[in-house]
């Protein structure tokens, strides 16, 4: 989805898109580690309260680096007292 997006942050704000993309690889990283060789995912319950909770920093510092985002590509309008 941030490859469609992509040239409006890119414009904006260029540090924004990179530290975007590279936290959901970090994150894709880390939830393939909890993924067994069948497909199936490890059960929440089955982490130990250190997984969970490094899942949940990493889960919660994404979310912060995309919050930006939806500011970034909000279309600016000219008001058209501000052209005469």
């Amino acid at each position: 989805m941030l490859d469609a997006l992509a040239p409006l942050p890119q414009d904006r704000d260029p540090t924004l898109l990179t530290t975007a993309t590279q936290g959901l690889r970090q994150l894709a990283t880390r939830l393939d580690t909890y993924r067994h060789p069948d497909g199936a995912w490890t059960a929440l319950q089955d982490l130990t309260t250190t997984e969970r909770e490094q899942l949940d920093g990493q889960v919660g510092a994404m979310l912060e680096d995309l919050s930006p985002i939806p500011d970034v590509l909000e279309v600016r309008t000219v008001n058209d007292a501000d052209t005469d």
